[in-house]
């Protein structure tokens, strides 16, 4: 387990709460428990240059927790949506994913990433400069 605790960054339309939600059925108190202990899993799948079999890179897969109605994707952002989280769980999303591929300490030494990581990363201290570092000095040359 990391040290450093990472927050979901809050969404300023909403002046930095998570929505309150008028009632506690469905999967609205399930998926703020979820967001705010952080229960998403990453796996990821490698991405494979078809003419040198080389691992250029890997797709991020999240899973809620495996002993809940939300483990599924689809069933994830499906109650995101209902419950107006969407953008907070596609944060934690990115979060968790990046911190995950930086424990595992993933090698994949050709490969840049494709999405903007800084973003991901404005404001996260230490870990979120080392995890930056640690992707962007990758470069893809295959």
């Amino acid at each position: 387990m990391m040290s450093e605790a990472i927050q979901v960054l809050p969404d300023k339309a909403t002046g930095g709460a998570l929505p309150s939600g008028p009632s506690k059925v469905g999967p609205f108190p399930l998926l703020i428990e979820i967001i705010e202990k952080r229960q998403l899993i990453a796996h990821f799948q490698p991405i494979i240059s078809m003419p040198t079999g080389k691992i250029i890179g890997y797709e991020g897969l999240i899973r809620g927790p495996s002993d809940s109605p939300l483990h599924s994707p689809l069933s994830l952002f499906k109650a995101a949506g209902q419950c107006g989280l969407a953008l907070e769980l596609e944060r934690l999303c990115r979060q968790v994913t990046l911190e995950t591929f930086v424990r595992l300490q993933l090698a994949v030494p050709q490969c840049q990433p494709r999405m903007p990581a800084a973003a991901a990363f404005q404001g996260r201290g230490n870990l979120g400069l080392h995890a930056l570092a640690r992707i962007e000095s990758a470069s893809c040359r295959d």
